[in-house]
């Protein structure tokens, strides 16, 4: 769940904020769902101190978790707007 405590928030965004305009950047020139992978994938790898299965499993649900948040904040309100737009499948 990425509802963080506003003060986590001050110290993470500064960083964030660089990262998401270096992608946009790099974005012109080259697949940003690469680099978005590459990036996520580092971050991850990245806080493996002791390699364990609970410490795996846990990175991999943090990941789905994420990806269903996504698609309830953003791919869904999507679709129901194209529903409104162009008709339900019937």
């Amino acid at each position: 769940m990425p509802y963080i405590a506003p003060r986590a928030r001050d110290e993470l965004d500064p960083a964030i904020n660089a990262l998401l305009a270096q992608l946009r950047q790099t974005g012109t020139t080259t697949d940003v769902g690469g680099c978005l992978n590459y990036i996520i994938t580092r971050l991850a790898l990245g806080l493996v101190v002791q390699p364990s299965y609970k410490v795996y499993s846990g990175l991999i649900g943090v990941l789905e978790t994420c990806k269903l948040e996504l698609y309830r904040r953003a791919v869904g309100p999507y679709e129901d707007r194209k529903i409104r737009d162009n008709g339900d499948v019937t």
